[in-house]
C-alpha cells in the first residue's frame, strides 16, 4: 500500500514505474472524452508512449467497476471486443481473457490480463498486468504480451466519478504511427463514451 501510495505522489515516475520522458500532450478529444500520450521508459534503452485517457461518469464507482468487471457490460462497451469471458475471481480482483475483432490490416489479438482492485481514500485503483502463458495461445490469433494500464477512479460525490485510464504496450506498432493511431483513437473514443452511458444507465435503473 505504502509503495502504490509513493508512485501515486512522485514525478519522475508512473504506477509501474517507468520512467516519465515528457509532459502529457492531447492527441485527440470529444465532448466527453480526451486522449492524451506521454513518453516513458524502462531499463536504459525500451522507450515507447504511455495513454491517458481522462472523462466524468454520473454514477458512482461501484457501477463503473461493474462495468469493466462483468463479461456483457464489458464486451457491450468496449468497441472490438468479440468475446470476453472472466476466467477466475480472485480475492482481490479477477483474471479476463478478451477476444478482439480488429479491422483490416491489423491481425486478430487476444489478451489475458490480471485485474488488482486497491481502494485508497476516495479513489479506487484497478491495476491491469498481461498474462500471456496462461492459456494455450490459439493459432492464427497474436497474443498481447507486453501490457500494463490502470483505472484512476476518484469519488467526486453526488454520484459523480472522475475517471482516469491508463495504458502502456511495448509491442511495435503494426503500421506507421500516423495511420495507426486514428484508428486505434476512434475506437477508444467510442469505448470509452459506451462505457459512460453504460455505467450512467446502470445507476439510474437501480435507483
Amino acid at each position: 500500500m505504502k509503495r502504490l501510495i509513493f508512485l501515486l505522489c512522485i514525478f519522475p515516475y508512473d504506477l509501474f514505474g517507468h520512467q516519465i520522458l515528457s509532459e502529457w500532450e492531447t492527441a485527440r478529444k470529444s465532448e466527453t472524452v480526451e486522449l492524451q500520450y506521454r513518453w516513458i521508459s524502462v531499463g536504459d534503452t525500451l522507450e515507447t508512449r504511455e495513454l491517458r485517457a481522462i472523462f466524468n461518469v454520473g454514477a458512482p464507482i461501484a457501477a463503473i467497476v461493474k462495468s469493466i468487471n462483468t463479461e456483457n457490460d464489458f464486451q457491450n462497451w468496449s468497441v472490438g471486443v468479440k468475446h470476453c469471458q472472466k476466467i477466475e475471481q480472485t480475492n482481490n480482483g479477477w483474471i479476463m481473457y478478451s477476444l478482439f475483432d480488429i479491422p483490416r490490416p491489423f491481425a486478430q489479438q487476444d489478451f489475458i490480463a490480471k485485474y488488482t482492485v486497491e481502494e485508497i481514500g476516495k479513489k479506487t485503483i484497478i491495476k491491469i498486468e498481461a498474462l500471456p502463458e496462461y492459456r494455450p495461445q490459439v493459432k492464427g490469433v497474436v497474443r498481447m504480451n507486453n501490457y500494463s494500464g490502470f483505472w484512476m477512479l476518484e469519488d467526486m460525490g453526488g454520484n459523480k466519478t472522475h475517471v482516469k485510464f491508463h495504458s502502456t504496450s511495448f509491442t511495435k506498432p503494426v503500421l506507421p504511427r500516423f495511420i495507426q493511431d486514428p484508428i486505434l483513437q476512434r475506437m477508444l473514443i467510442n469505448s470509452f463514451e459506451t462505457l459512460i452511458k453504460l455505467s450512467e444507465n446502470e445507476f439510474i435503473t437501480k435507483n
